[in-house]
């Protein structure tokens, strides 16, 4: 399963001379790539590049489209944000599946329980399950969703039904 981290770790590795990248998901089976090298530029061989790398080596499900990584800002693609040791190390495992996602999420939890529910195929969406004995407030909520969405294949998006 290939993870944003996951993702970022095998362009970085298979292209040092890239500095800074950046991945997400942009759409059902999309990803944009951001990078740029030493330079702060991104040149057009290494554009191609890493364009047939991506097409290559990583998720074959996966439309990725190279960007520099100046278009962040444009794009407004939200600023990284730190995330539990936890939740890094399992989203750089390469057979996470739907029940590691699970395990990985229900020991973060103090109190609760998610669980899978459904795959959409037609969107590409991953549908949760959540139980908790009190109602959850906006903040734990969103760091839930954020947290599922770093453990989540690339080009996938996620919803949790709180119950």
């Amino acid at each position: 399963m290939g993870t944003r981290l996951l993702t970022e770790h095998l362009i970085k590795q298979h292209n040092p001379n890239l500095r800074y990248v950046r991945v997400r998901t942009s759409g059902m089976n999309r990803a944009d790539i951001y990078a740029w090298n030493e330079d702060l530029h991104l040149s057009a061989e290494e554009q191609a590049r890493l364009e047939r790398f991506a097409g290559s080596y990583l998720l074959a499900h996966v439309c990725f489209h190279v960007k520099a990584y100046s278009d962040l800002r444009s794009d407004q693609v939200p600023v990284r944000d730190n995330i539990p040791e936890l939740v890094a190390e399992a989203a750089m495992r390469k057979g996470l599946d739907q029940y590691g996602i699970v395990r990985v999420v229900n020991g973060m939890l103090p109190s609760g329980n998610i669980a899978f529910s459904r795959y959409e195929l037609t969107t590409g969406t991953i549908y949760f399950d959540m139980e908790n004995e009190t109602a959850m407030t906006e903040i734990e909520k969103e760091l839930l969703q954020r947290y599922l969405q770093e453990l989540i294949p690339l080009g996938a998006t996620c919803r949790v039904n709180y119950c």
